[in-house]
Parts: structure tokens; sequence; C-alpha cells
């Protein structure tokens, strides 16, 4: 069974860097109204080697939750 999630981040509200981070951890995005490849992402290996600070947790708690 597959599983679709949407995380929605409101731009106007949460801090740009937060937002590009997401964008690293996010294969697929929709930008102007349309399904992307994400080229910005990074995948969780190269993520976490890059970024070793930033953990998906903290990422959630200053964003805001994920829908699914």
């Amino acid at each position: 069974m597959a599983i679709v999630a949407l995380c929605q981040y409101d731009e106007t509200l949460v801090d740009s860097g937060i937002i590009a981070q997401m964008m690293r951890i996010h294969p697929i995005i929709v930008a102007r109204g349309k399904l992307r490849e994400n080229s910005f992402y990074l995948g969780p290996r190269e993520s976490l080697e890059k970024y070793p600070a930033v953990l998906v947790g903290e990422l959630m708690g200053e964003a805001g939750a994920c829908a699914v």
C-alpha cells in the first residue's frame, strides 16, 4: 500500500532558512501549483552528512506539522 503525504509550509510565516532546509529533504515539491521534481533535494544520507545539526523533529517543530 502506498502512502502519500503532503507537507505544507506557509512561506509568509516560516523563516526562509527553514524552508530551504526542508527543500533538501523532499524529493518532490509543489511549486507554483504544479508537482515538480525538486532540484535541491539531497537525500537523507547526504542531508545528514552536510547538515548534521538539522534534525527533522527540530524542523517540524519550527515549520509546523505535515498533513497526510
